[in-house]
């Protein structure tokens, strides 16, 4: 079977995606802010978080959502579940974030509690530019993690 031009561009297309997408996880797992925000196009990061009422939206609004996260979370991790998977438009990875609150966090006080949650990551690209992240996430189990313990 021979691959034909369009099977090949839509393989370097896959590839390409996936790059950014694993380079962005890794910017995100080594806490650094301009990194993630490198890894979109013309530096333009958006966040789209469904638990939240506002997308963060802006290179800026998004590298110090990023940097109070690593600040709250000094252990902040995301590990990825599976694998990734394309759609026309995107990517769409799950992820387990973790980490110990040790700073006020979205207006969460710290109480030393630790979150341990799934997320669904919906990465939109146009052509080979990721352009937005979307996630989602119980935020009901975020904050019952990181509530302080019943005396």
């Amino acid at each position: 079977m021979t691959e034909t031009a369009e099977s090949r561009a839509s393989s370097d297309l896959r590839t390409k995606r996936e790059e950014i997408v694993l380079q962005h996880v890794n910017a995100e797992n080594g806490h650094n802010a301009d990194g993630v925000v490198s890894t979109f196009r013309a530096r333009h990061a958006r966040y789209d978080i469904a638990a939240f009422p506002d997308p963060v939206d802006g290179g800026p609004e998004v590298a110090d959502f990023m940097n109070n996260m690593f600040r709250a979370f000094p252990d902040w991790h995301v590990e990825p579940m599976g694998p990734l998977v394309h759609c026309d438009t995107g990517v769409f990875l799950e992820v387990r974030m973790t980490g110990t609150q040790n700073d006020e966090w979205i207006g969460i006080p710290a109480a030393s509690g630790r979150m341990d949650v799934r997320l669904a990551l919906m990465y939109d690209f146009e052509e080979e530019e990721l352009v937005s992240e979307r996630v989602w996430f119980d935020m009901a189990t975020v904050m019952s993690q990181l509530a302080p313990a019943s005396a």
